[in-house]
Parts: structure tokens; sequence; C-alpha cells
């Protein structure tokens, strides 16, 4: 049933290029070489998908929840030629540095076009750090540093266990820092969505 309705779509659609194509180029009283002419532009228009009049919407139009990308830590740089990937993952400064990823339409999408594109992306990495199990961390472990231990300052975590948290201030201070959002994992990746 899908087959046939496509079927009939696109018969439809190839229909409404040939006549539209026809009855602009008024066939009937224009030369043989004015024929070839109208019949090269109808084919270009029938294979270059761009028409603003077609019911499909291009595919670089697409919504990102339609497409699957690639991860903007996975780019690899053309060559020696750096400029392409991520100089640093989230915000600096509030400003996230971007890239452009190869993103395809998912194949139940129908649109106008070439389905794979590149398209422009923040610099963002998810590495599995929860901010909710972090903060956990930090108000009934933090005192012997589980929570630098879980976001990979291990260096700082072996020196809050040795002090007990120093004294108790940098417990403290760790919850704040983290509550805050100052208090991120060490390798520059941002918390999981939880959707």
């Amino acid at each position: 049933m899908i087959r046939f309705r496509r079927l009939l779509l696109f018969t439809a659609l190839l229909l409404a290029v040939v006549v539209g194509c026809a009855a602009g180029a008024n066939i009937s009283t224009g030369s043989p070489t004015q024929h070839n002419f109208v019949l090269q532009e109808c084919a270009v228009l029938m294979l270059s998908d761009r028409r603003p009049d077609s019911p499909l919407i291009p595919c670089d139009y697409v919504g990102i929840e339609f497409l699957a990308c690639e991860d903007a830590a996975d780019v690899q740089p053309v060559g020696n030629d750096t400029s392409s990937v991520c100089p640093y993952f989230g915000p600096r400064n509030g400003v996230y540095a971007m890239t452009n990823v190869t993103c395809e339409v998912l194949p139940c999408i129908e649109c106008s076009g070439p389905r794979r594109f590149k398209r422009e992306a923040k610099c963002v990495k998810f590495t599995g750090h929860y901010f909710l199990s972090t903060l956990l961390y930090s108000i009934f472990l933090g005192i012997v540093g589980v929570d630098r231990f879980c976001l990979g300052y291990s260096a700082v975590a072996v020196g809050k266990l040795m002090t007990l948290g120093g004294v108790g201030i940098w417990w403290l201070v760790d919850i704040f820092l983290l509550i805050n959002g100052n208090l991120m994992p060490a390798d520059d990746s941002q918390w999981m969505p939880y959707w």
C-alpha cells in the first residue's frame, strides 16, 4: 500500500513538472530548437529537486530530531588541516566552539535533495558523568574525595582524602562549586542529559 502511494505521488509530481514546463514554454508555437531547450530545462528541474512549489522540504532543512549526525568529538582532521576539529569541548566564557559534522536524514523521512550533508554543531562531549550522582557523592562521600575521583581529578582527590576534606571546609566548598556549575568533569565533557 505504501509503495502504491509513493508511486502515485511520484507520478503526480512528475506529471506536474512536465505539464508546468510545457505550459511555460508555449510548445505549440515554438521552434524545434526552443523545444530542445525547454526539454533540457525540464530535465534539470526534475533532477534538482529544489522546486519552491514542491511539497517536500529540502533535506538540509529537516530538524535535528530527524537526523543521524556524527558526534562532534569523533570528527577527524582532513590531512594537516586541524581547523575542522573542535579546539575545546563545552563552553568557554559562555561560548561554544562549532564544527561541521556529517548528518544523514533518517530512512523514514521524505525530503528533497541529498540525504547526506554537512551541518554546524556545537563541540560538546558526553562521557557518562551525571550531575545528580556526582552531587550525592559529594554530599555523602565528599569528605574522603570520592566526588573528585568520580570527576577525574585524582591528584586533587588524594589531597582531599589525606586531609579529610580539608577538615570539612574543602568538602563544603566542593558542594557549593558543584551546585554553581563551576566544578565540571576533568575531560571537558558535559553532564549527561536525563532524557
